[in-house]
């Protein structure tokens, strides 16, 4: 499964604060979650962008005590994995030697970067 490190800095925040506030507070509506994420220190997120933090963490509602639906999140659910990243965003950093190249990937990419390296078979990597 996807892990957080595997967005940008931004969307990892995002999905960090957002999965936080579901966790501590009760929310019945998007626009509730939007708001609170502004006063987080998100101006100008978008309800779109809410739906999507909400589809990547995996939210569902519930019904509460009270019998209303709220948003809920398991605190051990990752986001799920998509195939529109590029290599650039599951690659976080490559350190060499004389020997050896060690590539640092986000997450649970490591395996998608192996066979995207095997695919293209360059000579110069064994």
């Amino acid at each position: 499964m996807k892990e957080y490190d595997d967005y940008s800095a931004k969307e990892q925040q995002q999905l960090a604060v957002c999965q936080r506030l579901i966790s501590e507070k009760s929310y019945l509506s998007q626009e509730e979650i939007r708001r609170d994420l502004q006063n987080e220190g998100f101006e100008g997120i978008s309800q779109s962008t809410v739906s999507r933090l909400l589809k990547l963490l995996g939210a569902i509602k519930i019904r509460n005590t009270k019998g209303q639906k709220i948003y809920s999140v398991n605190p051990q659910r990752r986001p799920s994995p998509d195939a529109g990243r590029s290599i650039a965003e599951m690659v976080v950093s490559v350190e060499h030697n004389s020997e050896f190249i060690l590539i640092h990937t986000a997450a649970g990419y490591g395996r998608a970067v192996a066979r995207i390296l095997d695919y293209h078979a360059l000579p110069e990597i064994l």
